[in-house]
């Protein structure tokens, strides 16, 4: 299994020396070991979704010069790799190389060349349909299907039964992808190799960098999507922090479910020593989410500590008098509690190092709820590409084993407890509709009328749709988020 090396790792277009030096060294190694091929995932060279770069002459001749410097070093184990060729057009079109003894074959779109005792192999992008049907015209001894692909939590079951389909044709194909979060993306990793047309599978691991041959025994479940989107936010937080200095998060934790799952994800990216709770109740927090945020730091072992914010909010309410006078308790009074938590939230962060990780999800932030500056700050939005329910299904999902989230936290009502017996359901459709509502026009690009013919509450669908257009100013000024869709709503146009 060895005489098949994958290069499964993320690739940075702001590193192109960095990912020479990375594909060489683990080229070396591979090589030392007896490797036979050693196969890169697409967009290694020049790095992840190069876009308006490949604009730039200067940054296509430094990925030209490491390519030609990756050929000059190759030795009789074959380094097969793709460069972006780029187009009249503007477009560009991947240029395969494979390597050995310093000298190299090279092709646009898809490329075989001969290996070993006069067998032949095809390489082309995994997403290239006319390569599956090429290989089973060509019949050639090995397939490598090269890719950089980020995921999409609802298509890589599908995704996965493509690449079964493309093994069937073959003796040996080999999948080889990008693996760590590079701008927001979280790639998959997954790389895998297919014996026996097919039934036989070694699978890398996911979302983690893994520079040798896959191994046996190791099969991802792409059909249950909440462990995936639970491994691909460990992923993301991670990898985050690395390519930005960070070791350490701050998380404030409020008892409510987002902020309750967003915490043991910061612990297994960062580990409990390296993640702060930060618990700011006021007059309207109920002693049950208190006691909720401390068992749950309690459960996950990490420092915390509890700051009521009730002095401060008094003095912000006296020198705001002379502007809220004559006005009943409403909009701004409220925010302001969000605004003070957001304060202490970026003092700690300054203070202690650590990152402030957003707690934000998409069902609230679709709709605008959320307050500028206070709970919607931060340096990273952890979920807020899943909805509420998937974000209840990532609260149950630790507790498959033993219960890290409180049990009251999945079962109690949703409330911001900005203002007396306050919850979501006052000022929200419920959450369920909301998202079947979203999910209908960001998904399926349904119009109003088109969702309401649908069966869906006209009231509702009309609310949810005009709340999404109006916070589209909210969404622009709020932290990155982590991408598990296509729908990330930071890139919502209205249509």
């Amino acid at each position: 299994m060895n005489d098949i090396v994958l290069l499964q790792a993320a690739f940075s277009a702001e590193d192109i020396t960095g990912n020479r030096h990375a594909i060489a060294e683990a080229y070396g190694k591979a090589a030392a070991a007896g490797a036979e091929i050693v196969a890169a995932p697409l967009q290694a060279v020049c790095g992840f979704k190069p876009g308006r770069r490949l604009q730039s002459p200067a940054f296509v001749k430094a990925y030209c010069e490491a390519a030609e410097a990756l050929i000059a070093a190759t030795t009789q184990t074959v380094l097969v790799f793709e460069v972006p060729l780029v187009m009249q057009d503007g477009g560009y079109t991947p240029l395969f190389v494979a390597a050995r003894n310093g000298k190299a074959e090279r092709a646009a779109g898809r490329l075989t060349f001969q290996y070993g005792d006069g067998r032949k192999a095809l390489v082309c992008a995994a997403n290239e349909a006319h390569g599956y049907a090429e290989a089973e015209t060509l019949k050639p001894d090995l397939l490598i299907l090269a890719d950089c692909h980020a995921l999409v939590e609802d298509k890589e079951a599908e995704r996965d039964k493509r690449l079964q389909r493309a093994a069937a044709a073959v003796e040996t194909t080999v999948y080889v992808n990008q693996a760590g979060c590079l701008d927001y993306h979280i790639l998959s990793g997954g790389s895998t190799r297919f014996d026996a047309y097919g039934k036989q599978r070694a699978t890398c691991p996911l979302f983690t960098a893994c520079l040798t041959a896959p191994q046996a025994g190791f099969t991802p479940d792409y059909t249950d999507r909440t462990a995936l989107i639970h491994e691909a936010l460990v992923c993301g937080i991670r990898d985050y922090g690395q390519r930005s200095g960070i070791s350490s998060a701050i998380v404030g934790l409020s008892g409510g479910i987002d902020s309750t799952v967003v915490l043991p994800l910061a612990v297994e990216a960062f580990g409990p020593d390296n993640v702060f709770g930060l618990m700011m109740p006021s007059r309207f927090s109920t002693d049950h989410s208190v006691n909720d945020a401390v068992q749950l730091a309690k459960n996950t072992g990490v420092s915390y500590e509890i700051i009521a914010i009730e002095p401060l909010y008094t003095t912000f309410l006296q020198q705001l008098a002379p502007v809220f006078k004559d006005t009943p308790f409403g909009l701004a009074e409220e925010n302001l509690q969000a605004r003070i938590r957001g304060n202490l939230l970026m003092a700690a962060s300054n203070k202690k190092g650590g990152i402030v990780l957003n707690t934000s999800n998409k069902s609230e932030s679709a709709c605008g709820y959320g307050t500028l500056y206070g709970d919607l700050c931060g340096g990273l939005s952890v979920i807020g590409d899943l909805y509420k329910s998937q974000v209840y299904a990532l609260a149950r999902h630790f507790n498959r084993e033993r219960e890290i989230v409180p049990l009251n936290c999945i079962e109690k009502a949703p409330s911001a407890e900005l203002r007396p017996n306050q919850k979501d359901s006052d000022s929200l459709p419920d959450y369920d509709l909301i998202e079947r509502i979203l999910r209908g026009h960001l998904e399926r690009h349904l119009t109003a009328t088109e969702l309401t013919a649908q069966g869906l509450p006209e009231a509702d669908v009309t609310k949810v749709l005009r709340l999404l257009r109006n916070s589209a100013y909210k969404r622009l000024q709020t932290p990155p988020v982590l991408r598990l869709t296509d729908t990330v709503l930071s890139e919502y146009r209205p249509f």
